[in-house]
């Protein structure tokens, strides 16, 4: 059998979605809604680098396959807060961590059916660091999409986005 050939999604395919404004070689969007990135072509990794021009906290969504079935992530310069929605049911969890707010942040979600790990870069030449893994039996995780949860009053700037099977 010939393997099949799982394209990429790159920031053009962001562009193309609406609701964005070029700024140069990156994307902005005002706040007010949950922003879908385009659907994952299946298992892979996603890496987006961004920077709030307004506001306080970084929010992914991943795993999203329903406003009942998905994963929320909120992070600040001290707290990552993760929900996991299955049929509506949620189950929070936080820890501490030390994010840098100066600049753009890079994040990595490495999505499996069952699984989605989330680590953070800082700057180009920092290592990854681990952030969370959640691991759910069953989840079909990838068969989900990744994106950004954007408050009513806040901005943010996409620098890069690339999903990579």
């Amino acid at each position: 059998a010939t393997p099949v050939q799982v394209a990429s999604i790159g920031l053009a395919d962001i562009e193309r979605l609406g609701g964005w404004t070029r700024a140069g070689s990156s994307l902005e969007r005002r706040g007010g809604e949950d922003v879908l990135f385009p659907a994952l072509p299946g298992p892979g990794v996603v890496e987006v680098q961004i920077t709030w021009t307004k506001g306080r906290r970084h929010e992914f969504l991943a795993g999203w396959r329903d406003a009942r079935n998905y994963v929320h992530y909120e992070l600040d310069e001290r707290e990552l807060k993760r929900t996991d929605v299955v049929n509506g049911k949620k189950t929070e969890g936080k820890q501490r961590i030390n994010l840098d707010r100066n600049g753009p942040n890079r994040f990595r979600f490495s999505i499996t059916p069952e699984a989605i790990q989330l680590q953070w870069q800082n700057g180009a030449q920092g290592g990854w660091q681990s952030l969370d893994q959640l691991t759910r039996a069953g989840a079909n995780f990838s068969a989900g999409r990744v994106g950004l949860h954007v408050p009513s009053r806040d901005e943010v700037r996409l620098l890069e986005f690339q999903f990579l099977p």
